[in-house]
């Protein structure tokens, strides 16, 4: 028989004002009963046992004194801590109860006299006063057992006792509550199973977007695999990817950023079919689950489709603006996997490939991107042997002083031999090792090997010069990073000026909160500090004002610029001109013709890097370059681009960092 709605409602309200009523008075027992024990023990008891402690570190203090290894400020401090003590035990309104028995009064009472006499003679104390001490020692002596007592009774006595008997009294009152507990309880607990379904809905749904979350479209995805018939009836899956929401999210605030989320969410909805599922997976990630009418066509119209409503303005808040744009990786079953897991990974695999593909939101899996996935895994799959078994070498790149072109440092360049891929360069092998986690310990064997070249060109008669070595994310925010640094610099003699890390202009901007602090301890330890790739990032001053730099490497493609017939140096000098006002030197990397570097020595800016002044070369070749230097003092390191000298070319092509 179905209960009708209206006595359910009264029902449920009786039930909850019985529950409510019975953990009232429970809750009013209880407060009394802590309340009693509190005040009786606790803070009584707690109080007296304080004041022991206190009596005895003041009293130890001055047996230290007299005993020649004492320190007065911490004597002080213990007389200071004693009288407060003393004092709360007088006035304070918790401690009324001691106060209330007249030995405890009189005793305290005394002790008030007890510190105010010795105030002068531990105030006047010095620290060679051995007399001094033990006469002060001396007037403590009668107080001692006395002060243990106390403590002791306050525990004990047969006040605290009674106390304590009349509050475990008072918890008989809550036998007379049980009842209502059980019963309001057992209704609750049925209230509860009756809720589950509710729950169960909630389980299954994003609480920001109201979306589907994670576990119901995998849920859904294992359903439609079941329910595929035959083979023919494709199903496909759109994954979709906000582009830059980190940026938006630390521009506008995390409330703007949900609500950003919010409207994604309503404009994805309303694109696709009713029947159709659109889940939000997390963070900035969504995905679309199509299961009719499904073909390579409709599926690039939709995606085409769903740019197109994303890439709309957003208001957010009374004052901002923002134009969202998504990148959308298309996968289709059983086109392209045999299973729809393997055409989830291949969605996923389709939409990265658009992020990194400037200018498209879009793109359809190819198999040609599993050859691309197959090349990294089988990368990250020999990178460790490669690090473990020496198969990695370290190229060098001189940076010059523009105005005379002669080698002020020499950036580190990672290079690898493959036996499949033949080479590998610094920029994918330090991709490899982000992606699969072995960035730490490419970043340690990098530093290593640059200080045992430093070493090694020091005993070939090679004065001291400074390395530069890039710093990955993972490197950077490595808790042993000082450690490591520490090591390796004094194992080579190598000191901290003479080495310079390089961090990326994303790194810093896309790191964690306290990447900042890192690179000030960094700073704090001597090394120097370079914002590499600056130009390509969205630095602000004040962002750069907080970060304790040497160097800004302009990114080539600025430099690339230079020299054409609609060459602009508005950039270069605002840059210049900025790095002055913070005292940073600005280094341009990619200077590979003559005129880029004039135009750059024109304006000012002190170093450069590129081909035309050698590329990453063996350690062997720079060796040679710097000793050159040394006995020539007319050396320069620019290479003449009409006939490049035998031996100078560069054996490695730089990477694009």
């Amino acid at each position: 028989m179905t209960v009708p709605a209206p006595l359910r409602l009264i029902g449920m309200i009786l039930l909850v004002l019985v529950f409510g009523v019975s953990s009232y008075i429970s809750y009013k027992v209880n407060s009394e009963t802590s309340r009693a024990i509190s005040t009786s023990v606790k803070v009584g008891a707690w109080a007296a046992s304080e004041l022991e402690r206190d009596f005895t570190k003041f009293d130890y203090a001055l047996l230290e004194v007299a005993a020649g290894q004492g320190n007065l400020d911490r004597l002080l401090l213990r007389y200071d801590l004693f009288w407060s003590r003393i004092e709360t035990l007088l006035t304070g309104e918790e401690t009324a109860t001691i106060r209330a028995d007249r030995q405890s009064r009189a005793l305290l009472d005394e002790l008030m006299v007890l510190v105010r006499r010795i105030e002068p003679g531990v105030m006047n104390l010095a620290m060679d006063d051995r007399a001094g001490a033990r006469d002060l020692i001396a007037q403590l002596a009668p107080y001692r057992h006395r002060i243990r007592d106390f403590n002791v009774n306050s525990f004990s006595s047969d006040r605290v006792r009674e106390r304590l008997i009349q509050s475990f009294e008072d918890r008989r009152i809550l036998a007379l509550s049980v009842l209502g507990l059980v019963l309001s309880g057992t209704a609750l607990v049925l209230l509860l199973v009756r809720e589950s379904a509710r729950n169960h809905r909630l389980a299954l749904h994003d609480p920001l977007t109201h979306l589907p979350n994670r576990k119901h479209f995998t849920d859904k995805v294992i359903k439609a695999e079941k329910q595929q018939i035959n083979g023919f009836d494709r199903i496909g899956v759109l994954m979709i990817d906000l582009n830059n929401f980190k940026e938006i999210n630390d521009t506008y605030g995390h409330d703007n950023g949900d609500e950003l989320l919010r409207v994604i969410a309503r404009r994805l909805r309303g694109c696709v079919r009713e029947q159709e599922l659109v889940a939000r997976l997390g963070g900035d990630e969504f995905a679309v689950l199509l299961q009719h009418q499904v073909s390579p066509q409709s599926c690039s119209q939709l995606a085409r489709r769903l740019s197109e409503n994303i890439a709309q303005e957003v208001r957010l808040g009374s004052s901002f603006r923002v134009r969202p744009s998504a990148s959308i990786g298309v996968s289709i079953f059983p086109d392209d996997g045999q299973s729809l897991q393997d055409v989830i990974v291949n969605a996923d695999m389709a939409m990265y490939r658009a992020k990194k593909d400037y200018g498209v939101s879009y793109r359809l899996f190819d198999p040609s991107m599993t050859q691309v996935l197959r090349r990294i895994r089988q990368l990250a799959k020999g990178l460790e042997t490669a690090i473990n078994d020496d198969q990695l070498r370290l190229h060098f790149q001189p940076i010059v002083d523009l105005s005379n072109c002669r080698i002020q440092s020499v950036e580190a360049i990672l290079c690898w031999q493959h036996p499949d891929f033949g080479l590998i360069e610094a920029a994918e092998i330090e991709q490899v090792a982000e992606e699969s986690g072995m960035a730490g310990s490419l970043g340690e064997w990098v530093l290593e090997r640059v200080g045992a070249q430093y070493a090694d060109w020091l005993q070939q008669g090679i004065k001291p010069i400074q390395m530069a070595v890039n710093l990955s994310p993972s490197m950077l925010w490595r808790q042993d990073l000082l450690p490591v640094l520490q090591r390796i610099l004094k194992l080579n003699s190598m000191p901290a000026y003479n080495l310079m890390l390089e961090i990326r202009e994303e790194t810093v901007l896309r790191s964690k909160e306290n990447t900042v602090e890192m690179i000030q301890q960094l700073k704090q330890f001597g090394v120097d500090i370079a914002l590499d790739d600056f130009g390509t990032g969205y630095s602000s001053l004040s962002h750069l004002r907080r970060l304790p730099l040497d160097k800004l490497k302009i990114d080539p493609i600025f430099i690339q610029d230079l020299n054409t017939p609609h060459s602009d140096l508005r950039f270069i000098r605002s840059l210049l001109s900025l790095a002055e006002s913070l005292s940073m030197i600005v280094v341009a990397e990619g200077v590979n013709a003559e005129p880029q570097w004039r135009d750059l020595s024109a304006e000012g800016c002190r170093q450069g890097q590129g081909g035309l002044f050698g590329l990453a070369m063996l350690p062997e070749r720079m060796a040679a370059l710097l000793l050159s230097q040394q006995q020539d003092p007319d050396f320069s390191c620019l290479i003449d681009s009409s006939s490049t000298p035998g031996g100078s070319t560069p054996l490695v092509s730089q990477p694009q960092l």
